[in-house]
């Protein structure tokens, strides 16, 4: 026998290889597509920290004066989404004694490019820029505010907590949203979209607060909302480039 004939063959391609490359490929393709789908079906849901009770210093004042007086109500519809879809409001919460209203924002990060699109902008506006409003059919208006931020996966969150909101007497009240490069609360063509978030005719349920959500401790991350002028036309393409150099 030769010393060629001693020599190990070489390892070829085979079709039984090409069969184990081509399973663990779609192994691993399967488990991307569940991963993936089970964060977006995450992100429809509102995080722990947005769907809580915001406790600011009015909250906290009263309940540490009086606890047992803290009664909380749910608007009956708990989850609007907007026609185009593009915003979904949840949670929405009444104190009674101190007139607080309390809703969380739930938005695709997409709107920005279709904020840039509606307002013509160069580029994809960055941070904060949504701010909104209530507004009820007896013409009072809400606009300060305090809120929190979260994010998961394409999805952001502001859970929203206004002050002094007062339904009685009023028929409706609607949330206002507001692109920030361009605040109007006297133009109706303003906002870019508004949500209905309470009917008298639909009315409140009473919401029992889970574990913790009453407490005399303020909530960690609240932010106070900016105050907004009426826009002179050259203080709008002032207020949009601010906006995009974020």
């Amino acid at each position: 026998m030769s010393y060629y004939d001693d020599a190990e063959p070489k390892k070829g391609f085979s079709i039984g290889k090409l069969f184990k490359w081509l399973m663990a490929l779609i192994t691993f393709s399967v488990y991307l597509l569940l991963t993936l789908r089970a964060c977006a079906l995450d992100g429809l849901k509102d995080t722990a920290k947005t769907r809580q009770l915001i406790r600011n210093e009015t909250f906290v004042q009263a309940y540490s004066a009086q606890p047992d007086s803290m009664k909380v109500h749910a608007f009956a519809e708990d989850s609007i989404t907007t026609r185009d879809g593009r915003i979904t409001v949840t949670n929405i919460r009444f104190i009674e004694p101190i007139d607080q209203f309390q809703l969380t924002v739930r938005y695709n990060k997409s709107l920005a490019r279709f904020i840039m699109d509606d307002f013509s902008l160069k580029k994809e506006p960055t941070g904060e820029y949504l701010t909104f409003a209530l507004r009820d059919d007896q013409g009072n208006l809400y606009t300060k505010f305090e809120y929190i931020t979260d994010s998961i996966f394409v999805y952001n969150f502001r859970r929203l907590v206004f002050d002094g909101v007062q339904l009685d007497g009023c028929s409706y009240l609607r949330l206002e949203v507001y692109y920030t490069g361009y605040v109007n609360y006297e133009s109706s063509s303003a906002p870019i979209n508004t949500i209905t978030v309470y009917t008298k005719e639909q009315g409140l349920v009473p919401y029992k607060p889970k574990k913790g959500e009453l407490s005399a401790t303020t909530t960690d991350g609240l932010i106070q909302s900016r105050v907004w002028k009426k826009p002179a036309a050259s203080e709008t393409e002032t207020a949009a480039a601010e906006t995009e150099s974020d």
